[in-house]
């Protein structure tokens, strides 16, 4: 599990990553985290493993030879991959969507005290973006 300080990349405000995910497709690089989230190539080494900055987080995405057998059992539990940190969950829908990322859960109120959007990735892992409202208990 990794945290960040953020990253000032497709929302508005800080942006925070509390997971890491492993990719089946060739190359690493994922278009949705690098293009249309907007996180930044940080490295890439020959055509299986590459780091993706969110602030000051480094995500490595590393190339497996099998389809990531996680994928159907998130998709079936409604659990996630990455969980993304954000200061404005209505503004990083909609930058997410004049990106031409579709949502796979609109930006929503949870009863834990997080506004939340959900979107999948190139081979399906699927990433939440969550904003903190007032009055958490953690916060």
């Amino acid at each position: 599990m990794t945290s960040s300080t953020g990253n000032r990349g497709i929302g508005h405000g800080d942006i925070e990553c509390h997971h890491t995910a492993t990719y089946d497709e060739p190359g690493p690089i994922n278009t949705v985290l690098h293009e249309k989230v907007g996180l930044t190539l940080a490295f890439q080494y020959e055509d299986f493993y590459a780091g993706i900055r969110a602030g000051n987080q480094l995500l490595h995405l590393k190339l497996v030879d099998r389809k990531d057998t996680s994928i159907e059992f998130v998709d079936k539990g409604e659990h996630f991959h990455l969980y993304f940190e954000t200061d404005d969950a209505a503004a990083t829908a909609a930058a997410l969507k004049s990106n031409g990322v579709p949502l796979l859960k609109d930006v929503h109120d949870t009863s834990w005290g997080t506004r939340e959007l959900a979107i999948k990735d190139d081979p399906g892992h699927i990433l939440y973006f969550g904003e903190h409202r007032e009055g958490r208990p953690d916060r």
